[in-house]
C-alpha cells in the first residue's frame, strides 16, 4: 500500500507548481533539487520539458522520502493512508512536538473539521487527541504538544 501512497504523492508533486506554498521552505527545497531557481515559476507552463521531467523525478524521490519517514516514524497507519489534494480556501492545523522544535517544520496537516472532531471525541486531553487523531492521519509517535494553524 505504501507504493500506492507514494505513487499518488508523486503525481501530486509532479503535476503542477503550488502557489500557495512557496514560501514554505520544505516546498522551495524540493523545487531547488528539481532543478528550478528563485524567482521560483508560478505554473507548470513557464517550464521547459526538460524543467519538467527534473520536476517529475524530483517528486518521485520526494514522496519516496516521505514515505520513508512515515514508515520509520510509525506516524501513520497504513490502512487509512492516502495522498489528496485539498481546495481551499480553508484553515489548515499542523501538530508537533514542542520538545522536539524541528518537528514543528514536518508536514502533519489536518483540517479544522477533523480538529474539532477530535476535540469532540477525545474530550479536552491533549493526549487522547493525538491517539484519535493519529489513528486517522500522520500524528508523529512522539506526540502533539502544540497545535496551530496557518
Amino acid at each position: 500500500m505504501w507504493a500506492g501512497v507514494a505513487s499518488d504523492l508523486a503525481e501530486l508533486f509532479g503535476s503542477g507548481i503550488y502557489k500557495a506554498l512557496l514560501e514554505e521552505p520544505d516546498y522551495q527545497l524540493f523545487l531547488g533539487r528539481a532543478g528550478l531557481k528563485k524567482p521560483f515559476p508560478r505554473d507548470m507552463r513557464f517550464l521547459s520539458k526538460k524543467q519538467q521531467e527534473d520536476l517529475q523525478s524530483a517528486a518521485q524521490m520526494h514522496a519516496g522520502l516521505l514515505i520513508a519517514d512515515l514508515q520509520k516514524g510509525e506516524s501513520l497507519r497504513e490502512r487509512r493512508a492516502k495522498a489528496q489534494t485539498v481546495e481551499g480556501p480553508v484553515t489548515l492545523y499542523r501538530s508537533w512536538n514542542g520538545a522536539y522544535p524541528k518537528s514543528k517544520f514536518g508536514f502533519w496537516w489536518f483540517s479544522e473539521g477533523l480538529m474539532r472532531e477530535a476535540q469532540a471525541q477525545a474530550a479536552p486531553l491533549p493526549a487522547k487527541q493525538m491517539e484519535w487523531l493519529r489513528d486517522r492521519l500522520a500524528v508523529p509517535m512522539t506526540g502533539v504538544i502544540a497545535i496551530a494553524s496557518r
